[in-house]
């Protein structure tokens, strides 16, 4: 169901977009699609970064709601060590609320989280980790993908051109490199998060996401559960999977039609389709700006 998916966010101090910002990337959150949860280790939150020290000992304490959608109660809560529960706990069918502790000794590289069920699957809360750093942890690498397909025109014929590749800041799409397209065909090894623009003179561009327009990403990211969510052998797998990438990209001439976004003069939003006509998502005026998708 569109927008029962939510990430919840802990702000120190006022509330700003700012001070909202820098939360989120500090990693206060939880996500949840019913249940609330909240994890602290000792003195420290979702996020945070602890020197491991098997000598020292720290309580972990996790805290659970049920959602009042489905009678407030709760199923399960769990305290999860690299993807293996250390401890489950079962409250009774009457308890909405539930307070947990367990003692941590971590001694090693490790990340926690808590994880919480409602009385039916699709009612799931997960915290961020915390992560405990040992002697022998070293900063990960980040995933690369390598990327190939072909660009064609709408008949099919192979085009020549560039293969621009795109880093996303918020909206603004930043050039960071290229690759050439002969013979209609690409290879690019790029980051993980980047985004490829399909640039020929002659025809529009067109920009796709390696997660968003790749099915075997896209597919899995969307059928993820919360057991594969907390295995890391699930992001072992998208690794593997990004390391045979497949994006085609088909382009339309300039001045054939495509789709085309203008606005109109009440504010009101078009979109025209050579195929239907103007389609108009406000009010109705004589188009004054016009910029082609």
């Amino acid at each position: 169901m569109p927008g029962k998916v939510r990430v919840y966010t802990r702000v120190e101090g006022g509330i700003s977009g700012g001070a909202l910002a820098a939360a989120m990337k500090r990693g206060r959150s939880f996500v949840t699609s019913g249940p609330l949860v909240l994890l602290e280790i000792g003195d420290y939150q979702p996020g945070d970064v602890v020197k491991a020290d098997s000598g020292r000992k720290l309580t972990a304490k996790l805290r659970a709601w049920g959602s009042g959608a489905t009678g407030g109660r709760l199923r399960r809560l769990e305290l999860i060590r690299n993807g293996v529960v250390v401890r489950a706990w079962e409250p009774p069918e009457s308890e909405g609320e539930v307070h947990a502790t367990q003692d941590v000794a971590e001694g090693g590289t490790a990340w926690y989280v808590a994880r919480c069920f409602g009385p039916v699957e699709t009612e799931v809360a997960i915290t961020n980790p915390i992560y405990f750093e040992g002697a022998d942890y070293r900063p990960p690498v980040a995933a690369p993908a390598r990327v190939s397909g072909t660009v064609t025109d709408a008949s099919g014929r192979r085009l020549d051109g560039e293969m621009e590749i795109i880093r996303m800041d918020g909206r603004k799409a930043v050039r960071t490199g290229e690759v050439p397209l002969t013979g209609g065909r690409f290879e690019a090894t790029v980051p993980a998060t980047a985004r490829l623009r399909a640039a020929v003179p002659g025809y529009r561009s067109e920009l796709k996401s390696i997660f968003m327009d790749y099915p075997p990403l896209l597919n899995g990211m969307l059928n993820m559960t919360a057991e594969q969510l907390s295995d890391w052998e699930t992001f072992e797998s998208i690794r593997r999977a990004l390391q045979d990438v497949r994006i085609d990209f088909r382009l339309q001439a300039l001045g054939t039609g495509g789709r085309v976004r203008g606005f109109d003069g009440a504010g009101g939003q078009v979109l025209q389709d050579p195929s239907f006509g103007p389609v108009r998502t406000g009010a109705n005026a004589g188009c004054k700006r016009v910029c082609e998708e």
